[in-house]
């Protein structure tokens, strides 16, 4: 199994044309954060540096499948998809608070959903390695939902 270290590797051309953006390149800043009103609790939410751990957990979850550790790599994997479902979850807060429909958002949810069928579709390559044939057919059922045009998952 090939396990992609890009977001953009073997995706087939959406049947609707997507705005033209890079999607890992549309931020200005490093540390984008937001502040969350909940119940008269602020909660600070540094998205970017999330993703990026979550980045980081995925390009050593790759070097422990590549070394034959795939029960590593899969910890590895959840862990990453875990914090992308946790960005996934405060981003939904924080536009429900500030009541923002903005473009950029969308983009960036565009980017995490590409970043999170990728992990997941990883994620499905150790379970079959593992002969975990069922978590692995979930786990591409998911990766498609997210991007339907990712073939790996599909093949997989």
């Amino acid at each position: 199994a090939d396990i992609s270290s890009s977001s953009q590797t073997q995706r087939a051309e959406p049947p609707q044309k997507r705005p033209n953006n890079n999607h890992d390149d549309h931020h200005d800043n490093d540390n984008e954060s937001s502040t969350i009103n909940d119940g008269g609790q602020v909660h600070e939410v540094d998205w970017e540096r999330q993703r990026a751990l979550a980045a980081t957990f995925k390009e050593e979850a790759n070097g422990k499948f590549a070394a034959g550790s795939f029960g590593e790599a899969q910890e590895l994997y959840t862990k990453a998809l875990s914090l992308l479902l946790h960005v996934m979850q405060q981003k939904e807060q924080s536009t429900l608070a500030s009541s923002s429909n903005d473009a950029t958002d969308d983009n960036d949810n565009d980017g995490i959903h590409i970043m999170m069928a990728t992990l997941y579709a990883n994620r499905a390559a150790a379970h079959v390695r593992l002969r975990q044939h069922d978590s692995c057919v979930r786990d591409c059922t998911e990766a498609v939902r997210l991007d339907p045009t990712y073939i790996k998952a599909y093949m997989r």
